[in-house]
Parts: structure tokens; C-alpha cells; sequence
């Protein structure tokens, strides 16, 4: 059976959402599922220990399969290199530590909400994805770089790419391949070349594997269905935005769920209600006035 670990990069500002992914998987991990569960904490939980011991205690059984690393412990990332794109180069360098044949890649605001199983993540020998349009997407410019990096031809794959959000499952041998590629053509660590880049971790390792034979499909089967998630935009919408995705979540029965940080603070009351109400549902609050303090606290 192929053998996955588990990542999640944290800021401190993400704490409570991990807390909630703990108590999530806690609940709805499957037996092959996963093998390990790293947390890697990046800038603002260094040095500190509190957090541990209760974030442990919400992984409850999975506990013994839970590995907590400081930052420096997986790559030096320069004080100049912070947020967004240091959690980017974690999440790729990770890929020299991991010992699984597969890597999830979480980020804190990604919960499970129905049973997780390794089937999720595999098509057959491929690892399980989805079909991304990028023609008129606001992320384009990101993969244009990633595809000019490699020599790919844009119009040839622009319709058909990798998702650029989690979860994301990279096959380590090929990640850490990818990895010295980049370091030896740079002529300096990875996470210095990749700070000049102007890409995005998942789209410049999908411009590597289109580089490559075979392309993309070659290693991802995009057929799968994106998992729900609450945008800023879908928050500013309003109840009419929210209600159809968490809809959607309890109709399709996809593991993951998500909500995007800046989405939080957009949640009127009905969409407030409605999450609070699903996290019920689905066992990760006692009540929904629980899920409703745990969104007034984020």
C-alpha cells in the first residue's frame, strides 16, 4: 500500500483553525490514510511550547503519529522571506524529510468533515486532482512565469493545470527531484531561487512536470472534484453565496472543507449560523453556539 505523511505549515494568526483541523481529524482519519502527521511551525510560534501540548490533545488516538518541527528544522528560510512565500518553499522542501512514498499538503484553514481514506488521494498508480482553467484567472501571471521558467508553451496547457489551493498531494521522490533541479539551475539554495521567482509553489512544480515527459497527467488524474471552499468573495455574497457550498459539502460527501481566513470576517449571521450549524452536524462542536463562539474568536 502506498504510505502518505500528513503537512501542515501554521502561523501563529492560524492556531485556532489547526486546532479545529486536529479535532477534525481526529474524528474522520482512516486507518491508511496517512502514516504521519507533521505540523511544521513557521514564524510566530517559534520558541514557544504552550501550544503543543494542547494541540496534541486534539489529535487525541493520532496522537503518537503526530511530529511537530520548528521551521529551521526543514529549510532555511532568510528574514526576509516571510508569509505567503515562506510557507510556499516549506512546503516544498519538506519533501527532503518526509520518509512516505506521498506528502498531503494542508494549510490550518483546510478540516475534514466526512471519513477520510487513502482512496481520496489516488486514481489507480496516479495521485487524485482537479482540472484548472487558468484563461482569465486571476492567477495567471503566476503560471505564466512558472511555464517561461521551464520553456513550456502556455497555450498548450492554460485550459488544463494543477490547482493552485489544498489539499495537494506531491509524490516526494519527484518533489525532491524537482527541488534540486531548481537549486542546481539557480546555483544556490532552493528557498533563495524561489524567493526570485515570481510563481507560486503548485504551479511551478506543474510547469516542471510539463517539462517533463508525459506532462502533468503523467502523475495527476484531473478529474476530481474540487473540495467546497468559502471565498471572500463567496462571504461577501452573503447567505445566498454561503448556503450552496455548504450544501454542497453535506450532498457530494468530500472529506475536505475549507474557509479562507479574509472570508471570516465577511460572514453575516445567517452564513455565520449555517457554518456553525454543519460543524455540528458533522461533530466538530457540541453545539451550534460553540461553532459560533469558535467564528467569533477567529
Amino acid at each position: 500500500m502506498t504510505t502518505y505523511t500528513l503537512v501542515t505549515v501554521v502561523h501563529r494568526v492560524d492556531y485556532p483553525l489547526l486546532r479545529l483541523q486536529a479535532r477534525s481529524l481526529s474524528r474522520y482519519l482512516r486507518l491508511g490514510a496517512a502514516d504521519e502527521i507533521w505540523v511544521i511551525a513557521n514564524q510566530g510560534l517559534r520558541g514557544t511550547t504552550d501550544w503543543q501540548e494542547f494541540l496534541l490533545r486534539d489529535y487525541g488516538p493520532l496522537a503518537n503519529r503526530v511530529r511537530l518541527l520548528d521551521s529551521s528544522e526543514v529549510a532555511a528560510v532568510g528574514e526576509a522571506t516571510r508569509g505567503w512565500v515562506s510557507q510556499q518553499i516549506l512546503k516544498l522542501m519538506v519533501a527532503s524529510l518526509v520518509t512516505t512514498d506521498r506528502y498531503v499538503v494542508l494549510d490550518a484553514k483546510n478540516h475534514v468533515v466526512f471519513p477520510l481514506r487513502f482512496e481520496f488521494f489516488e486514481v489507480g498508480a496516479k495521485l487524485r486532482s482537479s482540472r484548472t482553467n487558468f484563461e482569465g484567472n486571476a492567477m495567471r501571471p503566476y503560471l505564466t512565469g512558472a511555464l517561461r521558467y521551464f520553456g513550456v508553451a502556455e497555450s498548450s496547457v492554460v485550459s488544463s493545470f494543477l490547482p493552485t489551493i489544498t489539499p495537494f498531494v506531491f509524490p516526494t521522490q519527484l518533489a525532491r527531484t524537482f527541488v534540486d533541479t531548481v537549486a542546481e539551475r539557480e546555483q544556490c539554495a532552493f528557498a533563495t531561487a524561489f524567493g526570485r521567482l515570481r510563481t507560486t509553489e503548485f504551479l511551478l512544480f506543474g510547469g516542471y512536470l510539463c517539462s517533463q515527459p508525459g506532462g502533468i497527467e503523467r502523475v495527476y488524474d484531473l478529474t476530481g472534484r474540487g473540495y467546497p471552499v468559502i471565498w471572500r468573495r463567496t462571504a461577501n455574497q452573503g447567505f445566498r453565496g454561503v448556503e450552496p457550498v455548504v450544501a454542497r459539502v453535506e450532498a457530494e460527501r468530500l472529506p475536505f472543507f475549507t474557509v479562507h481566513r479574509p472570508a471570516f470576517a465577511l460572514l453575516d449571521v445567517p452564513s455565520r449560523e449555517s457554518v456553525a450549524a454543519l460543524w455540528t452536524r458533522r461533530h466538530l462542536f457540541d453545539s451550534v453556539e460553540a461553532g459560533l463562539r469558535f467564528l467569533a474568536s477567529i
